[in-house]
């Protein structure tokens, strides 16, 4: 073993006696090597202390490739609560907990903190313990003092546990959903005994696997009380625990800058909703607590360090950043050779198994092959230990990138197939009868059966009840904006009428479809050929992980271009879904078969963003891109049009200047066009005339409803990026009343930072006087404005200064809800946010957190304003923003529905706000359907079911209203048998033994399925038997099914084939009548 510095640590580590070990000539990243090395040698578990979350995340990159992902915990920093707030996002409290309970139970690994993390004081560690629940099967419990227990620490009762830190209750049956667990806990219980632990799919609701026992941790840090010891993270490792500092000074520099940034706002008296100062530790606690224990702190230099009294040992390392070769391989043939030479142990990192092949290769043919251990695996960037001859060198160090893992982010969210969270009060679309307000379920009895119905209000006083297995007739209004529908009269012309002109606009839009493909089909394309050696390298040098659904995208669109017709596809995904990587790749490939490339771009700012990305994308290829917008100077723009009509410009990004007539291509290639329905009428007949021959790939960041794709994926080439980009660090979301002095704060301490903000003030009338209220407040902030009643180019220059930093705070309208990606902006505010959809609220707040920098979104009402019970739920909401809730979910549901418009024009989103959209969408896949061929029932067959037979879910078995609606949907979907069993797993599985009223109703929607197929519209009893009535064709009654009814029935058979047909069959008695007409509908279908 060699006498170097890293051995040294690792030998008096081993001494376990307290006391600071001090390290110099360890910066940036490296003391990430140091720690894989001391985690590798003791096991167990260790904790480092960052100067800020930002340095914890490199360190996290780093240790991820050294000591492997899986031993790696980020504890996020602690907020200061310096203001009072109504409602505050948990996200990162929970992943404190989560983080916490990790340490408590002992998990080896490596636990990354920043100094404010580490600082702020904790509940004691007995008190944590003391708060954890632990439950087993068999076990005896009190319910009523568990759910107290449950909201003592912190769980919030909810109607579905589909969140962290939420429980429900159904009868015997509760769910919880603690943070440091993947999947929700359901506790079944028989009376007061636990009969059986499961955990289930938050998405689905329905258990996954059988457990034994449970541990539920606190949802809740609470802080200490003023008599209680102050305790901090270190205090909940064991006492023999090491303990590494990163950069000892920054550490001791971001602690007292942290003190002072907010004892200056703390001691002003001029905010009300000032909270008393948290406690935090100060430095001389920390460093204390250092000396204590088996401690490492390191530094880039030799110095004395700050309050550090004594040091056990003082050790200076010799760690070297690896040469950077920057795509030069005779470079780094020269390097490896030196190191050789030297005697190095090197070890070559490569991010993906192509590049290991290559640089294997490599060095076969430089004839060094033997020398060089190769790694699998990210490592950002290299590191030389001349002490101990080794040396780690990155893919990145030779090409100058690597891949990027994406964290996938959580997909817990159930994706909504249909609107079903219908309340009283919303407006429906029953299909036959048209728009009316849902006003609740209503039980009726008649002749001594009960059945619960759905009562809804048409116009005047009509009312409609809707018998509940039914329900599939049904659906929710949603159209945009939240503009009241008009509702209809109850057997009145005018829906028959609007549906009618509906279906007509729909079917001649889908017949359009059909013909523009056909057409395009018709047309002399150009077949690009396969994929080069160069595409291969193109697409290796993406700096991220695709996701799969990337891959499919480009897989498609590739496919498309090798076709001998021109390519016309579309391809959908959100901001930030990759949409621009996987233009790139079909723009490369156009430009390896020897073919231009142009983007056309709606805004200029667009235009200005895209010509950087590709500059930067395609930098390591003889590629000339070029950009026409009017950031160019005439000369600028002349030239370029020349050079593009001699054919030495390769792509071409541009605005509408693109669509001049002097701008020429020599032999164009691919067309991307981003945003197609943001251009105006007369620039659609010169983008025809682009698109002629030429291969069209159309961008649109609005996301498209599955549905409608489905629908039209038969007549319309359609890609859609569906996957999240990577997991950024959440958002904080704070909901609290404005003040001036905090807003002041919050934006100093933003721009202190180097950052950027938006205040958000959705009134042109009176937006100046806010812009000019923070400059008064602010009075060192550079202030803009932007609003949509601005002239397009002043808007464009206005965003453009402020990309480019010349502004540190926008104060805007929501136009910048749809903006452009500027990853420097991370503090939002929204004045008068009680005003805002969720929708908006959503996509505003996308518009922070777009790097790996802590975010803040702030939404602010007037002081002492009553805010209205919706306004409050929707603020409310907006917490679950940071997973995946039912919020998220209703404000996708309203981007869809805009994405819908864009899609299919103004004229179509018309009369899909007439009729609502989900019947717009069935609609659509009933015109394509037709189109294909297929046999589509012009009204769906509304089935009469008269039979004496107790069919509803009672209240005592799904109290919750919308839970039971739910279930009367997903029971009135019932279409067979299999369907049947599945309905009846999840009502066991979720709600417990299920009553023969409930069993009653879903045999009665199956029978309602089945007569629907068999052309059945009634069903009754009359003197003893069941009476079928068809419909007055009868084309459904075959001589096959007479044949098979004759053999099973007999004599007992009645069979009417006059005008209006009926059959009689013997009526079963009690239980055994649905079982009956089940079988008999069974033959009739075949």
């Amino acid at each position: 073993m060699r006498d170097s510095g890293v051995n040294k640590i690792l030998a008096e580590l081993s001494v376990l006696k307290k006391g600071v070990i001090y390290a110099s000539g360890v910066s940036g990243a490296q003391s990430a090597y140091l720690a894989s090395e001391i985690i590798d040698k003791f096991k167990g578990q260790m904790l480092i202390i960052t100067p800020s979350y930002e340095k914890a995340v490199l360190i996290e990159e780093y240790l991820s490739f050294y000591a492997g992902k899986e031993q790696i915990n980020i504890f996020p920093d602690e907020e200061r609560n310096l203001f009072s707030y109504d409602v505050r996002s948990r996200a990162l409290s929970f992943r404190r907990i989560s983080a916490l309970s990790k340490i408590i139970e002992g998990k080896p690994g490596i636990y990354i903190a920043s100094v404010m993390a580490v600082a702020k004081d904790m509940m004691s560690l007995e008190e944590f313990k003391r708060e954890e629940i632990h439950l087993s099967t068999g076990e005896d419990i009190d319910v009523k003092a568990f759910l107290e227990r449950l909201v003592e620490i912190g769980y919030e009762r909810s109607e579905m546990a589909e969140l962290h830190g939420q429980f429900s209750v159904r009868g015997g049956i509760i769910d919880v959903y603690p943070p440091d667990s993947e999947d929700p806990y359901r506790i079944d219980l028989f009376d007061t005994e636990i009969d059986s632990l499961k955990s289930f799919d938050p998405m689905t609701q329905r258990s996954i696997r059988q457990l034994q026992k449970i541990s539920i941790i606190p949802a809740l840090m609470r802080a200490p009380e003023k008599s209680e010891k102050a305790e901090y993270l270190w205090d909940y490792f064991p006492e023999d625990i090491t303990i590494l500092c990163d950069d000892w000074d920054r550490i001791c520099e971001q602690r007292n800058l942290s003190d002072q940034e907010w004892s200056s706002l703390a001691t002003s008296k001029e905010s009300e909703a000032l909270l008393p100062l948290e406690k935090f530790a100060d430095i001389k606690d920390i460093a204390q607590a250092l000396m204590h224990r088996n401690s490492v702190i390191t530094m880039p230099f030799k110095k004395s360090p700050k309050f550090i009294e004594c040091q056990r040992a003082v050790v200076e390392l010799s760690f070297m950043d690896a040469v950077v070769c920057n795509g030069r391989m005779d470079y780094y043939e020269t390097e490896l050779r030196r190191l050789l030479k030297e005697s190095y142990e090197i070890h070559v990192t490569c991010s993906t198994s192509e590049r290991l092949t290559n640089l294997k290769n490599f060095a076969m043919r430089a004839e060094i092959a033997g020398h060089i251990d190769y790694v699998d695996g990210i490592l950002p960037s290299g590191l030389y230990i001349p002490d101990d001859k080794i040396a780690w060198i990155s893919d990145n160090d030779i090409f100058r990138s690597t891949k990027k893992k994406r964290r996938k982010k959580s997909s817990k969210g159930r994706q909504i197939k249909s609107f079903t969270d219908l309340k009283t009060g919303d407006y429906v679309v029953h299909e036959n009868h048209g728009i009316g307000k849902f006003v609740g379920i209503e039980p009726l009895v008649v002749e001594g059966i009960r059945r619960d119905y759905m009562k809804i209000r048409y116009a005047g006083d009509d009312v409609l009840y809707v018998p509940v297995e039914q329900m599939d007739l049904i659906q929710s209004y949603i159209g945009s904006g939240g503009t009241a529908p008009k509702v209809n009269k109850l057997s009145g012309e005018d829906w028959r009428k609007t549906k009618a002109r509906a279906k007509a606009a729909i079917e001649e839009m889908a017949e359009e479809l059909v013909k523009l493909t056909a057409e395009r089909k018709m047309e002399q394309g150009y077949s690009f050929g396969a994929d080069t050696v160069w595409q291969h390298e193109f697409e290796e040098l993406f700096p991220y992980q695709e996701t799969d659904n990337q891959l499919k995208c480009v897989e498609e669109i590739k496919r498309d271009m090798e076709t001998p017709w021109p390519m016309d596809r579309l391809l959908c995904g959100d901001v930030g879904f990759g949409k621009t990587e996987v233009a790139a790749r079909a723009i490369f490939k156009c430009i390896m078969d020897g073919k231009q490339a142009a983007v056309l771009v709606p805004t200029t700012i667009l235009a200005n963003q895209h010509y950087r990305t590709f500059l930067e994308r395609f930098e390591r290829f003889p590629c000339n891109i070029e950009m026409l917008s009017r950031f160019r100077t005439a000369a600028e723009q002349k030239a370029t049009v020349e050079k593009l009509a001699a054919g030495s410009v390769d792509v071409l990004i541009g605005t509408h200047r693109m669509l001049s007539e002097d701008v020429k291509f020599k032999d164009l290639g691919l067309l991307v066009i981003d945003e197609e329905q943001r251009f105006g009428v007369q620039h659609k007949e010169a983008i025809k005339f682009l698109k002629k021959n030429v291969d069209v790939l159309t961008l649109t960041a609005t996301p498209i409803p599955r549905t409608l794709h489905m629908s039209l994926s038969g007549i319309r080439s359609m890609s859609t990026l569906e996957e999240a980009p990577e997991e950024r660090y959440p958002v904080q979301t704070y909901v609290m009343e404005q003040d001036d002095m905090l807003i002041r704060e919050m934006l100093m301490r933003e721009m202190d930072r180097g950052g950027q903000a938006f205040v958000i003030f959705n009134r042109v009338r009176g937006i100046n006087q806010v812009a000019d209220g923070l400059r008064q407040l602010i009075p060192e902030a550079r202030v803009a404005v932007a609003h949509g009643q601005m002239s397009e180019l002043r808007l464009e220059d206005i965003m453009n200064d402020f990309m480019e930093h010349r502004y540190d705070i926008l104060v805007a309208t929501t136009i910048i809800e749809s903006g452009i990606d500027i990853p420097n902006a991370n503090t939002l505010i929204v004045l008068d946010a009680d005003n805002y959809g969720l929708a908006q609220l959503y996509q505003l707040r996308g518009r922070v957190g777009r790097s790996n920098r802590a975010a803040y979104a702030y939404l602010m009402y007037k002081k002492n304003k009553v805010i209205s019970e919706i306004a409050e739920k929707r603020l409310r909401a907006i917490k679950e923003f940071t997973e995946f809730g039912s919020g998220f979910r209703i404000a996708m549901k309203d981007l869809e529905i805009r994405g819908a418009g864009n899609l299919l024009g103004t004229a179509q989103s018309g009369h899909m706000m007439m009729i609502g959209y989900e019947l717009y969408c069935k609609l659509i896949d009933d015109a394509v359907r037709r189109l294909r061929g297929e046999k589509v029932e012009e009204n769906e067959l509304e089935v009469l079911i008269e039979l004496k037979v107790d069919a509803y879910i009672s209240s005592d078995y799904i109290s919750d209203e919308r839970m039971k609606l739910d279930m009367y949907k997903r029971i009135a979907d019932i279409g067979n048998a299999s369907d049947i069993s599945d309905v009846t797993d999840e009502l066991l599985d979720r709600f417990g033994d299920i009553p023969k009223e409930t069993s009653a109703l879903m045999k009665v929607a199956l029978i309602q399925s089945d007569c629907r197929r068999a052309g059945i519209h009634r069903v009754y009893l009359s003197d003893g038997k069941v009476v079928f009535e068809f419909l007055p064709v009868g084309e459904n009654i075959t001589p096959e099914m007479m044949a098979a009814l004759s053999d099973k029935y007999g004599m007992s058979i009645i069979i009417n084939l006059s005008s209006k047909p009926f059959m009689k069959i013997p009526a079963k008695k009690g239980a055994e009548l649905l079982d009956g007409i089940i079988q008999f509908l069974d033959i009739c279908n075949g």
